[in-house]
């Protein structure tokens, strides 16, 4: 039974999976995803590439979302979650995102000035909305020639890595589709002065209780990989199996023991890629010999100190909205810019703007501690 012994031909399958792709994953197999380590450091213009993309977003100052700009952070106020306080992004513990996607040419806009586009848009962790992003701040800039640059050699990594590869090597994994989002992710002190779970343990897609994908919660494709590149100081980053308990209205559980938790430590230059089969309930017998298991991942601890960690992180998207294309905000109706939510999260805009130099002391508190992680690990634009 593999309660009592792990299948060795299954290890043997994960070890020709992984290939010379060591990764701190590679022991455990039932963790189908991995880390290329130094992905950038091999990849030299792939790095020049990247290096360029956080500098042009972390390494400037921050903008109001119907400001026009491809550089910068754009601010944006909203509940993290359900019950928790309105807060400014670059105020929140949690980390900072930014949203770039590549034009959806299929969709004809609405608006006949020609003034908006359609753009892909990808709901953070699951889902067709992101928490903390309040609609009437919502923005998705374009996807700009260095993130084609990178999505275009991370694409042919996976179809190089999984092409020839038997279904029992691949699992589900699709390698010939594009990537067209991206998130830019930032991970640093914000002024609380602690160590906090920046990025909590969650599931990039959602499935149901049988293991079914479910299409009308996700925008993320199915069966795709998310590509995540690290640039910074390093982090660490959790994989955390769980069990959906038909014996308790199938509530899902936290499992212990063996092979049901994993820690990689992700530095500068190296890739993380979440395969899709680790997201997806399924049977896995040394887990749980009754119920269905899958992983979650995060449980990423950041801050309290000068650090500053960046993921640029990679998906194929099928969900596209209406943005303007001078600044890529989302075009929302006059119906919903009035609804308490929105309003709710416009008072808190411009509460924080308000005071000025607060808003600028952020801003040089972000681009100091950014500056300084890329002239410890940056290669190629140390400064820009």
């Amino acid at each position: 039974m593999l309660s009592e012994k792990i299948n060795q031909e299954e290890k043997r399958q994960s070890a020709r999976l992984m290939g010379k792709f060591t990764n701190g994953l590679e022991n455990n197999p039932l963790i189908k995803s991995f880390l290329v380590r130094g992905f950038l450091q091999t990849n030299p213009s792939v790095g020049e590439a990247c290096e360029r993309i956080a500098w042009k977003v972390f390494g400037k100052l921050s903008r109001l979302p119907n400001c026009p700009g491809e550089e910068g952070v754009v601010l944006t106020a909203g509940r993290g979650h359900e019950g928790s306080p309105v807060e400014i992004n670059v105020k929140r513990s949690a980390y900072l995102r930014q949203n770039f996607s590549k034009d959806n040419l299929e969709l004809k806009p609405k608006d006949p000035s020609g003034s908006t586009v359609f753009r892909y848009s990808y709901g953070t962790a699951s889902g067709g909305r992101s928490a903390g992003i309040s609609r009437c701040h919502t923005v998705i800039r374009s996807f700009s020639n260095d993130m084609a640059i990178a999505a275009e050699a991370i694409q042919l990594l996976l179809k190089n890595m999984f092409e020839q590869k038997s279904v029992t090597e691949k699992g589900r994994l699709v390698v010939d589709v594009k990537f067209n989002h991206m998130v830019a992710i930032g991970l640093y002190d914000k002024g609380q002065s602690k160590s906090a779970e920046q990025v909590p343990f969650h599931r990039d897609q959602v499935f149901g209780a049988t293991g079914n994908f479910l299409s009308n919660r996700n925008t993320q494709m199915e069966d795709t990989a998310t590509c995540v590149v690290v640039l910074g100081e390093p982090r660490l980053l959790h994989m955390q199996a769980y069990r959906i308990d038909s014996n308790s209205k199938n509530k899902h559980k936290r499992v212990d023991g063996k092979f049901a938790h994993e820690v990689v430590k992700m530095c500068h230059g190296d890739l993380f890629v979440l395969h899709c089969d680790c997201e997806r309930p399924a049977m896995r017998e040394y887990l749980d010999a009754n119920d269905l298991t899958y992983f979650k991942h995060g449980g990423v601890v950041f801050g309290g100190d000068q650090k500053f960690s960046i993921g640029l992180a990679f998906r194929v998207v099928t969900k596209s909205e209406e943005v303007r294309k001078r600044t890529g905000q989302l075009v929302i109706s006059n119906k919903e810019s009035k609804e308490s939510q929105i309003m709710e999260a416009k008072w808190h805009m411009g509460k924080y703007i308000v005071d000025k130099s607060k808003w600028v002391n952020d801003d040089l508190h972000r681009i100091k501690l950014f500056s300084n992680a890329a002239r410890r690990n940056f290669q190629h634009y140390t400064t820009m």
